[in-house]
């Protein structure tokens, strides 16, 4: 290590500093080779010691505190100190000091969207709802074109009831993406909560004609069939549940949820030959003594 580097040195530092930054972030060995070089170059460069300590995080090596450390002595409002710290105490269990390091990188770097993600992620991790959806309208002020930030406050608002607020959220993800099924049936979910059927119907009948060879392809059916179910059309909620049975036929909850829905009709025979399904796919249900003794009743 060199006490007094040279501009040159220093000039070399940082080039390989910039290069390790630019590697993938899975070309481990080659970034800490990077780094350790830059920082045998020149030791007072709080950067390289910052961005190697996220490297030694990724190895699980305990030099990378030590590196937080050491960057900061050098650099007090080194901001990727400071957010390497803060995951470092997360991992560690000690929220506290995390939040305090992932405030100060903030403080430091107040336009990085990254930060204000991280962050939130933190504090949805210790549930405070309205910090992390703070943080996530920031990111979303910073950076409008981040689908997932529009998705993640849409999860929190359904959360704390403003299922306004996650249409609103879900809606312009669509605008953003409008190819994204789970983006729909996310919007037609907020609708469903706040007893808007036909809007949730709407939704749910876009993933399944525009997008039919999809995954979430049974749950737009399922989902369908309870908005229809809601609205009173039994018949639609039944041809919807035997579609997705179709789709996913070990899916024990279907056979449940149909079987209500003959029960409600009077269509007893059928709701036993889908109870007995659902307790062939689930026999350790709960409610698995009052379903056989319906079962022994109406499958006749």
């Amino acid at each position: 290590m060199r006490d007094n580097p040279t501009e040159s040195d220093k000039l070399v530092a940082y080039q390989l500093l910039e290069r390790a930054i630019a590697r993938p972030s899975d070309d481990t060995q080659a970034k800490l080779d990077d780094l350790n070089e830059a920082i045998r170059l020149d030791p007072t460069l709080a950067e390289a010691y910052a961005r190697r300590s996220g490297v030694y995080w990724r190895l699980d090596r305990p030099k990378a505190l030590a590196d937080c450390e050491t960057a900061l002595q050098l650099d007090p409002t080194n901001s990727t100190a400071y957010y390497n710290r803060g995951v470092i105490l997360a991992n560690k269990g000690k929220m506290d000091g995390a939040m305090s390091n992932l405030s100060n990188a903030i403080r430091y770097d107040p336009n990085s969207v990254q930060l204000y993600i991280s962050r939130a992620e933190l504090r949805y991790s210790q549930r405070d709802l309205d910090g992390a959806l703070m943080d996530y309208s920031q990111a979303i002020r910073l950076d409008p074109r981040n689908v997932d930030t529009f998705i993640k406050c849409g999860f929190i608002r359904v959360e704390l009831h403003d299922f306004d607020g996650a249409i609103s959220d879900y809606t312009e993800a669509i605008r953003l993406d409008p190819k994204h099924t789970r983006y729909y049936l996310y919007r037609g979910n907020a609708y469903f909560a706040k007893s808007d059927f036909d809007a949730a119907i709407i939704d749910y009948s876009k993933i399944i004609d525009l997008y039919p060879l999809n995954p979430r392809l049974m749950q737009a059916y399922s989902n369908r069939a309870h908005a229809y179910h809601r609205k009173g059309d039994c018949e639609a909620a039944i041809s919807d549940f035997t579609e997705a049975i179709y789709l996913d036929y070990r899916e024990w909850i279907l056979y449940y949820s149909r079987a209500k829905v003959y029960d409600q009709i009077g269509m007893y025979r059928e709701a036993a030959q889908d109870y007995r399904q659902m307790l062939e796919l689930n026999p350790t249900d709960r409610r698995a003594d009052n379903l056989h003794e319906y079962i022994r009743q109406h499958d006749k």
